[in-house]
């Protein structure tokens, strides 16, 4: 199994886009070059939020000390 790669802000975009028109899944992700689970979790995240960004907020929350804060 290959390594993660984060989809960047333009791909996203062209997946929104393709979504809009009533592309596939499968036939996106050809075009893209990603696999159609990334596709449809892409397609998914922006019919609901309506949005392509990530959510700021998410993630692991800084642990800090007394002397950092």
């Amino acid at each position: 199994m290959g390594g993660r790669k984060e989809t960047n802000i333009e791909e996203r975009n062209l997946i929104a886009k393709f979504a809009l028109k009533g592309k596939f899944l499968r036939k996106t992700a050809e075009i893209v070059g990603r696999s159609h689970t990334t596709i449809q979790e892409i397609v998914n995240k922006f019919k609901y939020d309506g949005i392509v960004q990530y959510k700021k907020g998410r993630g692991w929350k800084p642990i800090l000390s007394e002397r950092d804060e």
